[in-house]
């Protein structure tokens, strides 16, 4: 299915507000790059990438281009699932909670990026009370959310 131009629209401006979020740090790392290479259903080379994040563009500006509150919502989720996957979710939830903000959605409109993954520490959780993992594992699981391996 080709995308129409108004819904492509949308999700470069997005993508323009998952920029700023990720630059934040001062870089955007390559996994990062990947994941917002394919946001929404884009298919952008490093090229197009590159120039989609490296336009001008205030953050509250391109924050104000999504008008729409599909795209909003998947922007939202895309940030916390990257953010979570590359254990930045702290650094980022700042940012994150600005547009969530400023789009005027509750924190429920943003899915929480722990559900229904493997990695989790309530899937482990469930996995311990039902006797799959062990108490090595719990611990180990809680000092990588503590930062302390």
């Amino acid at each position: 299915m080709v995308m129409g131009e108004k819904a492509r629209q949308q999700r470069l401006a997005a993508l323009q507000v998952l920029g700023h979020i990720f630059r934040f740090d001062g870089s955007t790392e390559d996994t990062e790059r990947d994941s917002l290479r394919t946001f929404g259903g884009l298919e952008l080379d490093d090229a197009e990438l590159g120039g989609v994040l490296g336009e001008p563009i205030a953050f509250e500006d391109s924050i104000a281009a999504v008008t729409s509150k599909k795209v909003r919502k998947l922007c939202l989720k895309t940030a916390r699932l990257i953010a979570h996957a590359h254990h930045s979710l702290y650094d980022e939830e700042a940012r994150i909670a600005l547009v969530r903000d400023a789009w005027k959605m509750e924190k429920g409109g943003d899915p929480e990026p722990h559900r229904n993954r493997p990695t989790d520490i309530a899937e482990l959780s469930r996995r311990f009370t039902h006797g799959e993992a062990s108490a090595a594992e719990m611990a180990q699981k809680i000092r990588e959310n503590l930062g302390e391996d």
